[in-house]
């Protein structure tokens, strides 16, 4: 395990275009921008830390949500896509925001192995052609079933393309996509993933069935 680790260590194929996307952030929040006058970017907590394969993880507040971002790895066991190295680096974005049951969202190219091993049990359709022909879909309870089908979570999921997965869980929203190219590490895109994250979390609060009885 020791010697795997040092092996990634020595393969950090985005870690200088990380760090300067970091820094790019960092001082996007900590300036006075014009983000800061209408309390869209926040100066509490933002800060970074050290993942344990060497990528750092940068983690904050924006518009009153905690937000982090950083590389991981998936490994060639998961999709015979990957099967040309090791390993493949992930950009991670992730609002930690609670959500209730559980939704997945997961790119059939990139999770095909897995997938062969899945019964079609466990697979649950939006009902929009484009979403259900790229990605295999879980939800754990009707009442999050009852979301896939609304057409503006289609819209929203469609306004964070392209993306390996999404996953709604208890600690939050994640969203990640390969990185192929240093641009991807830009911090417009990735304050425009967040956004679309939050505009989900909203739109799944709204439409909870808790919701619905508290503003009736």
């Amino acid at each position: 395990m020791r010697g795997m680790v040092s092996d990634m260590r020595d393969s950090l194929l985005w870690l200088s275009h990380f760090r300067h996307f970091i820094n790019e952030l960092q001082q996007c929040w900590d300036g006075d921008s014009s983000g800061t006058a209408t309390g869209a970017i926040e100066r509490e907590e933002p800060q970074v830390t050290q993942f344990v394969y060497g990528y750092p993880t940068f983690s904050g507040k924006r518009n009153g949500d905690r937000v982090s971002a950083t590389i991981d790895y998936f490994h060639h066991a998961v999709t015979t896509k990957m099967s040309r190295s090791d390993h493949v680096e992930m950009l991670c974005l992730s609002l930690k925001k609670p959500q209730q049951g559980f939704i997945s969202l997961r790119d059939l190219e990139w999770f095909d192995n897995t997938l062969e091993l899945m019964s079609t049990r466990w697979q649950t359709l939006t009902g929009d052609p484009v979403i259900d022909k790229l990605y295999f879909i879980e939800a754990s309870t009707p009442a999050n079933q009852a979301i896939l089908a609304l057409p503006e979570f289609h819209s929203l999921i469609k306004g964070l393309l392209p993306f390996s997965s999404i996953a709604f869980r208890v600690n939050g929203i994640h969203w990640s996509r390969p990185i192929e190219t240093g641009a991807q590490l830009a911090v417009s895109l990735v304050e425009s993933v967040w956004d679309g994250l939050a505009s989900l979390a909203r739109l799944i609060e709204q439409s909870s069935p808790t919701a619905d009885s508290t503003s009736s």
